[in-house]
């Protein structure tokens, strides 16, 4: 039999350390990150991992970024299939995520298919949603093998020692020339949308989705880290200077403020456009 594990929780919750500690590591899985995806399409198209996520703050819907390309405005349901936040996006970072989205349905399809190890999905899997289209995705897979599809769960009591590991993290990062770096506030927007699943979402899915199929099966893990993590911090935050962290929550405040003003902006153009709809009929 072989296990199809969808990890679900928050970045730096202790997913990866779960892959290598618990589940074997490369050596024992298939193991299919988006994150990775990222990095390779950030390497082909020549610019950082973080710029694959920038959305457009100032610039507005027709204008162009010599970088990025051109400001275009999506559908709701188009930009539920990205990581993006709100419907105004570059051409350029918007059809590269379109890209990751295919070639990590793609690797799940192969893996699938050879049937020789078990499956690590490792990606955040925050909602209901994203759940529900990673099981849709073996619909139409030749699945050879009895497949038991498992939810991992991971817990981590309080968003800030998560923030705390990952400035941690980041201090880290610099000190051996990488860049990597999740912002406190996407932090808390992760948190905010975390929809923790009980068993019953992933047998319902399997019934919805797959129809009961007999060489499916299920289990449910609940991974409470928030203990480790609290220990985690206190140990390491030490390591975290004072200038770091003012450097970080003034970069912070100041996306955090680009983000909020490009939401307000977003609402008051909707306002505007259903005035004029209104008046129009």
């Amino acid at each position: 039999m072989i296990e199809f594990n969808i990890l679900i929780g928050v970045s730096a919750t202790g997913k990866s350390t779960h892959i290598n500690n618990v589940l074997g590591g490369v050596e024992k899985n298939y193991i299919i990150s988006d994150d990775e995806i990222s990095e390779e399409m950030a390497n082909e198209l020549k610019i950082s991992y973080e710029e694959t996520f920038l959305e457009p703050k100032e610039e507005e819907v027709g204008e162009r970024n010599k970088k990025y390309g051109e400001v275009i405005k999506i559908t709701e349901e188009e930009r539920k299939k990205t990581p993006f936040k709100t419907r105004k996006v570059y051409k350029k970072l918007y059809a590269a995520k379109l890209e990751e989205r295919r070639r990590f349905f793609n690797k799940i399809k192969k893996a699938v298919e050879k049937g020789d190890k078990n499956i690590v999905i490792d990606s955040t899997n925050l909602t209901k949603e994203n759940r529900k289209e990673l099981i849709s995705s073996l619909k139409d897979i030749k699945i050879k093998r009895k497949l038991k599809i498992v939810y991992k769960v991971f817990l981590y009591g309080d968003i800030e020692t998560v923030i705390g590991i990952s400035k941690i993290r980041h201090q880290k990062h610099l000190k051996n020339g990488e860049s990597k770096c999740i912002e406190p506030f996407v932090y808390h927007y992760m948190d905010k949308i975390y929809e923790i699943p009980e068993r019953e979402e992933l047998e319902s899915h399997i019934k919805e989705e797959l129809c009961n199929n007999k060489n499916i099966y299920c289990d449910f893990e609940v991974i409470d880290n928030s203990n480790i993590l609290e220990a985690i911090f206190e140990k390491e935050r030490y390591l975290i200077s004072e200038e770091f962290m003012e450097s970080i929550e003034e970069e912070t405040k100041k996306e955090e403020e680009l983000y909020l003003v490009g939401i307000e902006e977003t609402k008051k153009k909707q306002k505007r456009t259903s005035k004029k709809t209104k008046k129009q009929n």
